[in-house]
Order: C-alpha cells, then structure tokens, then sequence
C-alpha cells in the first residue's frame, strides 16, 4: 500500500508507522479479508489487519465505529489473531463494534444479498460474518446518537460512521475522551467531498495529533496529548461559512498532496450548507477550472453526485 507524501510529521515518525502498516498479509488472512463483503478497499483492510496485529498492544480497546456488513470488524478480529502480543484470552471483548444496522442508502444495497432495500436491518448479515470471531467482539446495536460514552481506554479509534456534522460530534463526544497519547485515530470518509467535518475536525485538533498519512478514503493519526474537553464538546456549526472555509483551507495544506482533489471539492459542501445547491455547483465548476480536472474525474463525478443530498 502506498502513502501519500507526509507534510506535518517528522520523515522517521512517518516511516516508523507507515512500515508497521504496510507489512505484508499472509495469504490466508488476505483471502479472508478481501472476500468479506464491505465498502472499504484492499488498501484499506490491510491497514486495519496490520494496525490490529503490529501496533495494537493488548492495552485499552478498538473502537470498530460503523462496522457495516463486518468487513473492518473481520480485519481488526483478524489482525488479533495473528497478534503475537495478545493471548486468546487477552482477545476476548477487545473489538467494540457501533452501527444501526439499518440499509441509508441505494448504494448499500449492492453489498448485501438480493431482496433487501433501504430501510431494512442487517444485522443479520453482520452477525454471520463476524461467527468465528464474536468472542472478540461487543457489539452496540443502534442508533449512535442514544449511545454512551464509551468508558474503556481506546487503543484504536476507527471511524467510518461519521456521516452527518451531530454524528461526528457525537463520536468525539463518545470517544475522545479515552484516547490516550499513542492511540490511533483511522478516519475514513477523509478523502471524499461530501463528509467536510472529517476534515476540519483533524486541523483543530492539530496540537494533540500527528498526521501518520493517507491511503484511498482513509487518513491516520496518532494521538500525541490528550485531546482537551473544550476540543471534544466543540460545535462545528457555531462558524460561519469563511471561518469554516479557512479551517478547511489550513486543513487542505495539511493533509493533502496526491489527495488534492477530494479535498478542494469538499468545500462545495459548505456552499451548499450555506448558499444553496447553485453556490455549490459553481465552486466544483471552479476547481474543475484552476486544478484542471475533467468532468469525468472520479472526485469531480462525487462532488456533483452529492449536491442536493448532504446533510444541512
């Protein structure tokens, strides 16, 4: 798996981590993790293996946040299993799984077996995947939005559950408080256009955090401070549009590179939240024009996708 090039960590910090992150799967864990139904890509699910095998201690928990169909929880559970560091024993009840387990979306469907539509549950589906491991795993069936704070220290944080500005406030609320200095933060939906909040969040929380790098939809962070309450009870939508176009700005120096993309397309979200659906056609007509993007770049066909169907 290949990293974007780093720009807010030191080179040998990067290198470090990035080394733990991309060793090599053996050939049965690699077949078990590709087969497993899911959203997330190759790259990613051997990110997720190697995190759980490499740099999970057997201290504190992971947090599997909009675990889906199981295809993270498999590679967390898996990574585990080849973790010389923790014992069977040590494994019980370290992966906690958080999802509604309700079908939000067309584009979910082709994932699942024929015959369910939006609205149906899953879980299921979810419970069959995760068979041979559910000794590892607890799992929170429902709405995120009624759940408590989690009370265990977080190891791993990984966040695919992020879909709208209260749940990705309601998951630092949750879960940064038992971060620790040398937890992980995995965030995916970083590298998209339409989750802006998952990228602005990583640029206020910049003191406490270290870019490690970004790969597909992902990006990675290693805790370095306790994150402070103020930070973790902060609200978002207390900005106006330039105060929250220029966190977006600073964040995209930060965290971008060969992602560039996503990221200056993101800021059609806030247009939309802000000025409308014509406010936010025109800027990814903009950044098609200055970055030289054609109309059927892969991002660009995304941004113009989600315009009209964001979460206000």
């Amino acid at each position: 798996a290949a990293f974007l090039v780093l720009k807010s960590c030191s080179p040998q910090t990067a290198k470090d981590y990035q080394t733990s992150l991309s060793q090599h799967v053996n050939e049965e864990s690699i077949s078990r993790l590709e087969t497993q139904a899911g959203m997330i890509t190759g790259n990613e699910r051997r990110i997720f293996f190697n995190a759980a095998k490499h740099l999970f201690t057997g201290n504190g928990i992971i947090v599997d946040a909009g675990c889906f169909l199981g295809g993270s929880t498999v590679c967390f559970a898996e990574g585990l299993k080849h973790n010389s560091a923790v014992t069977p024993d040590q494994r019980k009840d370290k992966i906690h799984s958080y999802d509604a387990f309700k079908i939000w979306t067309d584009a979910a469907l082709r994932y699942l077996p024929e015959g369910y539509k939006v609205g149906d549950d899953f879980y299921p589906v979810f419970e069959k995947s995760i068979e041979t491991d559910k000794d590892s795993i607890v799992i929170y069936n429902g709405d995120l939005l009624e759940q408590n704070p989690a009370t265990e220290q977080i190891a791993i944080l990984f966040l695919d559950i992020c879909k709208s500005w209260d749940l990705e406030k309601k998951c630092r609320e949750l879960f940064f408080g038992q971060l620790r200095p040398g937890s992980l933060i995995i965030q995916q939906d970083f590298y998209v256009s339409e989750a802006v909040w998952n990228i602005i969040i990583p640029y206020l929380i910049r003191d406490y955090i270290t870019f490690i790098g970004g790969i597909d939809n992902t990006a990675i962070f290693l805790v370095d401070k306790e994150i402070p309450e103020e930070l973790i009870h902060y609200d978002l939508l207390s900005h106006n549009f330039n105060e929250l176009a220029t966190f977006l700005d600073q964040a995209t120096k930060l965290y971008s590179d060969k992602y560039l993309a996503p990221l200056l397309l993101s800021k059609a979200q806030l247009y939309y939240q802000f000025y409308g659906e014509d406010a936010a056609i025109k800027h990814i007509e903009k950044v098609c024009e200055v970055a030289k993007l054609s109309s059927d770049n892969f991002y660009v066909q995304r941004a113009y996708g989600c315009v009209g169907h964001w979460d206000k």
